[in-house]
């Protein structure tokens, strides 16, 4: 989402808790830093909406349109 390259962490976008059966399901993870490249820690800001006791469903859309305004932000 932020460009950051360190300290990446693997974020199921359903939860682990609810279904187990995705643990390692590709197509349920998708890869946010918790670098604080650009200010940001991705995996708490989108994969958890700023709490890790929530979980965002849409974390694949939000990181791409995160992204977008992060790359396209004004000087």
């Amino acid at each position: 989402m932020c460009g950051g390259n360190k300290k990446l962490n693997v974020h199921h976008i359903k939860t682990f808790a609810d279904h187990p059966e995705l643990e390692l399901d590709e197509s349920n993870l998708v890869t946010l830093c918790e670098s604080g490249s650009n200010g940001i820690n991705c995996h708490l800001f989108v994969g958890h909406l700023g709490n890790f006791q929530s979980c965002n469903q849409d974390v694949v859309l939000d990181a791409k349109e995160w992204s977008k305004k992060i790359e396209n932000r004004p000087p």
